[in-house]
């Protein structure tokens, strides 16, 4: 029975591979079940028992050419849905996690007039989500919100654009010189521009700028382990997470002020330790990471073990939960 229900779930994973905009939230389980003709607990022991994960090609158009070269892995959520490790699908399980915690959250919200409402109303009840802005923003879910959550996800890539993508959510957050990142990726067309941090010092002249009031910014990463990755033109696992090489760079920079900015054997190892360089020297960011300014810094990482149903976010600077107060 567990072998007939692995292999139906793994088949409708694999007819999805054109439908990625399904998991743009999660999946119930019962929607699976509907459509398997399995039992809803018979998904969910599948899909969070699965090791490694189950995955499925899912389809992507490069330069006019579909290519499955996409290999998303399904995990749990909760007892009654499951996710993929796909930014958008991250970006939903992070907005339900902070409204499972008391906060109010929306997805795609950013723009100019919205700032100017958070400056002056400091909530965001009275807007609306959007599309191309800012991940996900997050405050208590009361009248007068002390905690403010600005938070970039980036989600996987291939497995040789690690620090790449790192660096990339990185510079969303804080602006540093273009060609660091332009050398990681190889292409003129990458850009640091720090946004976030912008919007953080606008709003900190309104209501988020008063006393006991504070910002956090975040970086939000796949965090999963093991991972199934595209790497060298193959699907392969990996038994660490995705992102665990530029996060251990980017941990031993935050607790020793050491980079491989000039000792690093690769190219990409010294560009990303430019990077971090770049950052603390114009923003303090070891500071910022030690959450004791008004505006913080922190890495979150979504993870969902395997045998655990419960999707849950790692503060991967300390190790432990997010702290959601101030």
């Amino acid at each position: 029975m567990e072998a007939d229900a692995r292999r139906r779930v793994e088949r409708w994973l694999n007819s999805q591979t054109s439908n990625l905009q399904r998991f743009s939230d999660v999946v119930p389980y019962a929607e699976i079940a509907a459509e398997t003709g399995l039992h809803a607990d018979d998904v969910l022991q599948v899909v969070v028992n699965a090791d490694p994960p189950l995955y499925a090609p899912f389809i992507h158009v490069y330069k006019g050419i579909p290519r499955g070269s996409k290999p998303f892995a399904l995990y749990g959520y909760d007892q009654n849905s499951c996710l993929l490790d796909w930014e958008y699908s991250l970006v939903a399980g992070l907005k339900r996690y902070f409204s499972d915690h008391g906060y109010y959250a929306l997805r795609e919200v950013g723009t100019e007039p919205d700032i100017v409402h958070l400056c002056t109303a400091g909530t965001l009840f009275q807007l609306q989500e959007n599309l191309n802005l800012r991940d996900l923003i997050a405050h208590e879910n009361n009248p007068f919100p002390n905690n403010l959550w600005l938070v970039e996800v980036k989600g996987k890539q291939a497995f040789e654009f690690d620090h790449y993508t790192f660096a990339e959510g990185l510079g969303q957050i804080f602006e540093f010189p273009a060609e660091f990142l332009q050398g990681l990726l190889g292409s003129a067309a990458a850009k640091a521009g720090g946004h976030l941090y912008r919007m953080a010092v606008q709003l900190a002249t309104g209501y988020w700028g008063k006393t006991n009031r504070r910002i956090h910014l975040a970086l939000a990463i796949p965090n999963f382990s093991p991972t199934i990755l595209w790497s060298g033109g193959k699907t392969v696992v990996i038994a660490s997470s995705i992102y665990n090489r530029p996060l251990q760079a980017f941990l031993e920079y935050y607790r020793t002020g050491r980079s491989q900015a000039r000792t690093g054997k690769y190219k990409y190892q010294r560009l990303f330790g430019q990077v971090l360089e770049a950052i603390d020297h114009k923003y303090d960011l070891r500071k910022l990471c030690a959450k004791n300014s008004q505006i913080t810094f922190n890495v979150l990482g979504c993870e969902s073990a395997p045998g655990v149903s419960q999707f849950q976010i790692k503060d991967l600077v300390t190790g432990g939960p997010p702290t959601l107060t101030g």
